[in-house]
């Protein structure tokens, strides 16, 4: 027997070291083989470490065909599988990259068991957000809360109930969800309360309301526009407003700030006949020329009055329009008066009159005189003088 038991040892000390270990299922090689010499070993269970290695402790125990419950299944050649009963989970973390996984039938259960379970492996127990216990207290798991122990009450299983969780006894009834009530949407094509945008509002139900001028009393006091908008709960309202320079079309029309900034050439006094030629620059509000293609125009027309006789009607004329600049041309008339110049800077269309409405934005009013006058010219050096500075005053 003695003899048998060395033989035994030999067997498995180079399997230990062989690796075959791992490939050999020794709790049915061991068993057989002493059956077939001996007759004594009926089954693995009835045989002990000690009898199985009685000179050489510390030779670890033959790995068994399944793995139980909360063990790991390292990653090795032909790993062994999971007992009857359990399922393999993923490793408590994903930075464990020698286990398989887990063996355990406890993933689920609404219980989040800290030695083997976490929200990686176990999301249902141990999920952020999600109900579980922690000691004796149904609470919402987060990643914030430590639960060393879980001590869940006999009977009670944790549940969501009406939004929060709740420690509920087993076989009580879960009163249903109440019913969700219908999500009311509402749309507003200009945004909201836009006074300046002429919008249309949708609702859920199919309503459409739409901006509109007026002329009527809202709460007391007089309005021009009626603007719909959307309130937060999908709902809509209405508001009366009075627009400060008036109402078009929907819409609040914006204050004039397209302006004509510069007249170049201008003066108190002119020639009879004289061939005028102004250069004008007009402006938006953030300092862009006010360009024919978004719609401006500017226009002039001049009033003669003469002290021998009646005073000439208006005449309206457009300006013509080159490299940012308007320009106006005209001649004096041949005898003396007084001239009336009016400049006028209009939006007619186009991008212009979205955002300051149609009309006049600016208007400039110049008077000027036409008669004949000499200018004399002064010389202060007395000619041409090379050796002592001077300075030359009138005529051009």
């Amino acid at each position: 027997m003695r003899y048998l038991t060395f033989l035994l040892v030999c067997l498995v000390t180079l399997s230990v070291f062989s690796g075959a270990v791992h490939a050999v299922d020794l709790t049915r090689a061991i068993p057989d083989f002493f059956n077939r010499i001996t007759g004594q070993v009926t089954s693995w269970q009835s045989w002990t470490r000690s009898q199985l290695i009685p000179i050489w402790p510390g030779i670890p125990q033959p790995i068994t065909s399944c793995v139980g419950e909360g063990r790991s299944i390292p990653v090795i050649a032909s790993p062994p599988s999971c007992c009857s009963g359990l399922r393999l989970i993923k490793p408590k973390s994903p930075n464990i990259i020698d286990s398989y996984g887990i063996c355990t039938a406890k993933c689920g259960n609404g219980v989040c068991n800290s030695a083997t379970e976490s929200s990686y492996n176990c999301p249902e127990d141990c999920g952020h957000g999600r109900c579980g216990w922690c000691g004796a207290s149904c609470i919402e798991i987060s990643s914030r809360i430590s639960c060393p122990a879980v001590m869940p009450p006999e009977g009670y299983v944790c549940k969501e109930v009406d939004g929060k969780c709740k420690a509920v006894r087993v076989g009580e009834p879960v009163p249903p969800e109440p019913p969700v009530p219908p999500v009311r949407r509402c749309y507003d094509s200009d945004g909201g309360r836009n006074y300046y945008k002429k919008g249309i509002i949708t609702t859920s139900n199919g309503v459409s309301k739409t901006d509109y001028c007026t002329n009527e009393s809202w709460g007391g006091r007089r309005v021009n526009l009626i603007e719909y908008y959307c309130l937060n709960d999908g709902t809509r309202a209405s508001y009366g407003y009075s627009c400060p320079n008036g109402c078009k079309d929907g819409a609040c029309l914006r204050e004039a700030k397209a302006t004509i900034e510069d007249i170049s050439g201008i003066r108190h006094t002119y020639n009879p006949r004289e061939k005028v030629h102004l250069k004008i620059k007009a402006v938006e509000t953030d300092g862009a020329p006010c360009e024919p293609e978004e719609g401006f125009e500017v226009t002039y027309s001049i009033r003669y009055e003469y002290s021998d006789g009646p005073a000439t009607a208006y005449k309206i004329s457009p300006a013509s329009y080159e490299n940012e600049y308007w320009y106006v041309d005209f001649t004096t008339p041949s005898r003396e008066a007084i001239g009336v110049l009016e400049i006028d800077l209009k939006c007619e269309w186009g991008k212009c009159s979205e955002l300051y409405g149609t009309g006049v934005q600016d208007k400039r009013i110049e008077k000027f005189r036409v008669e004949t006058f000499e200018e004399e010219c002064t010389d202060s050096d007395g000619g041409k003088n090379y050796y002592v500075k001077g300075t030359v005053r009138g005529l051009d």
